[in-house]
């Protein structure tokens, strides 16, 4: 820019050092006109410093507008890096979090439709999420195993032979059984009589 044109156009206000800034703010308070109008300045003068002025806006228009776009850009790039790492540590987070839930006996086709709901922004809150899933899944698993192990010894313990609704306990047997629970008090020669009566009815099977 010129400066002996901007002093001519900025007059007393001409500043050496002047910012854009400032230069723009002292246009727009200038009053140029055409002195063959009767006005303040001379026709071919206020032609030359008008040319100026409009040359020296539009630079200035560049030189912002250039500005603006560095600006956008530089911000265009950091939101583009800011979304690639944030994606990048979203996929080292459901990588330990497949870690965990494997380690719970689940599969990739079991564990592949709710995985992406525990990966949040926060890599810590994520694995701790998966970590008190797989804990209480771990307890589910091994209390079913539990109940099942439980089942399993009752299916297999051979029930007691029931009694015949045709074949009451022999008079015998049922003393007997009460002597020995305490139940009854005999004689030793009546205990020996209703043993001897046992062990004739086992004969007879």
């Amino acid at each position: 820019m010129d400066n002996e044109n901007l002093k001519t156009l900025l007059g007393s206000d001409f500043k050496d050092g002047m910012t854009s800034d400032e230069i723009v703010e002292v246009l727009s308070n200038k009053n140029l006109a055409d002195l063959s109008k009767g006005e303040y300045v001379a026709k071919a003068k206020f032609d030359d410093v008008s040319k100026t002025k409009s040359n020296y806006e539009k630079q200035l228009a560049d030189i912002r507008n250039a500005n603006l776009t560095e600006q956008e850009k530089s911000a265009a790039e950091n939101k583009a890096l800011q979304e690639k790492l944030s994606t990048l540590q979203k996929q080292v987070t459901k990588s330990e979090i497949e870690k965990i839930l494997i380690g719970t006996g689940l599969s990739d086709k079991e564990y592949g439709d709710f995985i992406d709901t525990m990966v949040l922004d926060d890599h810590d809150k994520s694995v701790m999420l998966a970590s008190n899933f797989s804990k209480i899944l771990k307890d589910k698993i091994v209390n079913a195993q539990n109940v099942a192990v439980t089942e399993a010894t009752r299916a297999t313990t051979i029930p007691p032979k029931p009694q015949s609704a045709t074949q009451p306990i022999a008079d015998y047997a049922l003393k007997l059984q009460q002597v020995r629970q305490g139940e009854l008090k005999l004689s030793a020669s009546e205990i020996a009589s209703l043993t001897r009566q046992e062990q004739m009815a086992k004969l007879k099977k």
